[in-house]
């Protein structure tokens, strides 16, 4: 009798050695189906960005920290603005000659809550 003959079974190891696209690789160029071209000008600035950013990644670093401070200051220096034109308009609205000399504290309290009826000396 003979031996029942064995199945050769295909060597699938080739597969584990390749990496598998990115998501949008995948999906633009093998599902859409755009030109190759595209494909190796996109690879292409994405590794001269890469490169870039690992050369300047200090100068980044610093810029971030800038930006961070910015951020992080604007609202102080915008209220602090908008305060000092409360008080300029204000103090351009008290013109009499008896508060003259109390202008600016009159014009502060009122910004910060007074009323009118406090801005009389009395």
């Amino acid at each position: 009798m003979e031996e029942p003959s064995k199945k050769i079974r295909p060597n699938f190891n080739n597969k584990k050695g390749q990496k598998k696209l990115p998501w949008w690789i995948e999906l633009l160029f093998v599902q859409i189906g755009l030109p190759e071209k595209l494909l190796v000008k996109l690879l292409g600035f994405q590794k001269k960005t890469s490169n870039h950013i690992v050369k300047k990644k200090s100068q980044y670093k610093s810029l971030l920290i800038v930006f961070v401070f910015l951020i992080y200051f604007f609202p102080i220096i915008q209220e602090s603005r908008n305060k000092n034109k409360c008080i300029n308009a204000t103090m351009k609205l008290l013109q009499s000659e008896e508060i003259k000399p109390y202008r600016k504290q009159l014009a502060v309290n009122y910004c910060n809550g007074g009323s009118m009826e406090s801005m009389t000396l009395n």
